[in-house]
């Protein structure tokens, strides 16, 4: 046989060879699935395990719910797959994993004191809608802290007059009668007085229920704490303060994200806001927070008539109105 022809087969030969172990080479390599996630509501948690797998891989998705918020299922087209945060499974075809989230409902819980009296008490006791104590807090367990924190707290020790600083061993040894759960019911705030002539000196704090930590704003307040209201978001504290000293009453404002005091008015500022120069020391009452604006009812008295008016302030103490 020609020798080309010898060529010519060995080379049609060796062509067939290589298309017959590149078929047989793709036909065993594996196929590969893709994984999709998506998070219901939008912004509402965060997740892992999406990815391109080969077949027969051991995947696992997790999902991870965000403040406000708690895990509830994994559905692929509608149909729930797994109520577990986690969940594996091997690759057998292109999926779309929805993971779906909702908003914390807060549980409902009640404050109450362990008091002999209705004006304050020695523990903040927080109890369930079973009528079980899920959180105490003590006034010696507050004494203790502030104690070892009350110089780190105020960047001037709090005095009655200069030679009559304001320690820890001389507030009342009791919480007054104000405290108040956060929207989210997440912490409480609470507040504590010392006494001198007359005069309140107040401290206000709030208690972070999951670490049992507390926190004092950076400022006392001249006169007792009457009333606290909470922001609906949770970032300010309102509250009344009254003196006994000819029946003065201030309204107070904190900031919780700082733990700073915003502004304190008096029945001085309120009657200069007042075309004609109005004059008064208002009780300040009905405290509410609408549209971002912190809104309250005093008197107030303008040409020898006593009215009683609804006002609304901004929360840093600007743009004082009457309503």
């Amino acid at each position: 046989m020609p020798m080309f022809v010898l060529r010519q087969n060995f080379l049609t030969g060796l062509i067939v060879l290589i298309l017959v172990l590149l078929i047989s080479l793709s036909g065993c390599a594996p196929a590969e699935y893709e994984i999709e996630i998506v998070v219901e509501p939008e912004r509402s948690g965060s997740t892992f395990g999406s990815g391109i797998y080969q077949e027969g891989e051991e995947i696992t998705v997790e999902a991870d719910p965000l403040e406000g918020f708690e895990f509830k299922t994994w559905e692929v087209d509608g149909e729930v797959v797994s109520t577990e945060k986690s969940h594996t499974f091997p690759a057998e075809q292109d999926k779309i994993f929805t993971a779906v989230f909702k908003e914390k409902i807060p549980e409902k819980l009640s404050l109450v004191y362990e008091t002999d009296n209705d004006v304050e008490g020695e523990v903040i006791t927080l109890i369930d809608e079973q009528g079980e104590v899920v959180f105490e807090y003590s006034f010696d367990q507050f004494k203790s802290w502030a104690e070892e924190n009350w110089d780190d707290i105020f960047t001037e020790t709090p005095a009655f007059v200069e030679e009559m600083p304001v320690l820890p061993d001389d507030l009342r040894a009791a919480f007054d009668q104000t405290a108040a759960l956060s929207p989210d019911n997440d912490k409480f705030a609470f507040s504590v007085h010392s006494y001198f002539a007359a005069t309140f000196m107040s401290f206000v704090g709030v208690v972070d229920l999951e670490t049992g930590e507390p926190e004092l704003v950076d400022k006392e307040n001249r006169g007792q704490v009457e009333e606290i209201t909470w922001s609906p978001e949770g970032d300010y504290l309102a509250y009344v303060l009254h003196t006994a000293e000819a029946e003065r009453f201030f309204l107070s404002n904190d900031n919780l994200d700082n733990m700073t005091k915003e502004f304190t008015l008096n029945g001085e500022y309120l009657a200069q806001s007042v075309q004609g120069n109005g004059h008064t020391h208002p009780n300040f009452r009905e405290l509410a927070w609408k549209d971002k604006r912190l809104h309250f009812t005093a008197d107030i008295v303008l040409n020898d008539t006593e009215e009683t008016v609804e006002w609304s302030i901004k929360p840093d103490g600007t743009d004082l109105r009457q309503e």
